[in-house]
């Protein structure tokens, strides 16, 4: 590779380094939502079933 690929190879990096930082911004907080609405309704059956095997064995 010679200096000129180089260069460009570095400049074209560097936008792509910077439209993947803006779209991690809202990759991040779709992840969040995301694990948020599968993990409440997830925790919430854990909870109701160690409750109803908590009666079962009182």
């Amino acid at each position: 590779m010679n200096s000129t690929n180089w260069m460009a190879f570095i400049r074209r990096t560097g936008i792509e380094e910077k439209e993947m930082k803006q779209k991690s911004k809202t990759g991040v907080l779709t992840l969040i939502v995301f694990w948020l609405y599968v993990a409440l309704p997830l925790l919430w059956g854990v909870a109701s079933t160690l409750k109803k095997a908590m009666a079962l064995f009182n």
